[in-house]
């Protein structure tokens, strides 16, 4: 990961000032950003006290480099009301939620999996936001108790809610990151002990569970070289 963000920081250097190619290094160095200088510079970046000749760092790209900070413990609530003061709109509530979602805590994990699954308050959108920031790659240990709830209550999720909502989470709370042959097993479990689940159901948890077969084979071939 950190070979990853170096590479990504040297090219949004190098990148000609003030072109999409810059904008789009920026993004991405802030997505892989996990170092304690990585992150140090995208808060300077936010704060003025650090410039990249030609970045214009636009309310879009504010929020971009919040979430890394907030994901890591850098930025807490406090700082997240702060700027959604600053961008006090409904694109600006949606970067706020997925946010305070990425937090790096188990009682931020926890309450952001009530809200989605246990609660019908949020609207689609913001459920799409809460998430988007819940599944933080960086966070896999974190993550790890929801992979057994996942399967006991995706069916009772696609009966009672809207079917945006459902897919969303039955798509999106899936335990991608958890990618080990026991997650592999309690999907297959899950498959042969739901056969008359509805079948738009089945179909996403089949998709889930081939890109979940891919990425294990991907680690053994990785293993092997």
């Amino acid at each position: 990961g950190q070979a990853l963000a170096e590479g990504a920081l040297a090219e949004l250097r190098n990148a000609e000032p003030g072109s999409e190619h810059q904008l789009a290094w920026a993004r991405f160095f802030a997505s892989v950003a996990s170092a304690p200088a990585d992150l140090e510079l995208l808060k300077g970046l936010l704060d003025g006290t650090e410039r990249i000749e030609g970045l214009d760092v636009d309310q879009e790209l504010r929020w971009a480099f919040l979430e890394p900070l907030a994901a890591h413990g850098v930025a807490d609530e406090a700082r997240l009301a702060e700027e959604l003061a600053r961008d006090d709109t409904a694109s600006g509530k949606r970067h706020q939620v997925r946010c305070l979602a990425a937090r790096p805590s188990a009682e931020v994990k926890a309450r952001a999996w009530h809200d989605v699954v246990e609660s019908d308050a949020l609207s689609n959108a913001l459920v799409e936001a809460t998430i988007a920031g819940f599944a933080r790659p960086s966070q896999r240990e974190l993550l790890a108790p929801y992979a057994e709830k996942y399967f006991a209550v995706i069916e009772r999720v696609w009966a009672e809610r809207s079917i945006q909502i459902a897919m969303d989470v039955v798509q999106g709370l899936f335990p991608a990151l958890q990618a080990s042959p026991a997650t592999l097993e309690a999907t297959d479990a899950w498959l042969s002990a739901h056969e008359s689940a509805p079948p738009a159901l089945r179909r996403l948890v089949l998709e889930a569970r081939d890109d979940l077969a891919r990425a294990l084979r991907g680690q053994e071939c990785d293993a092997r070289a």
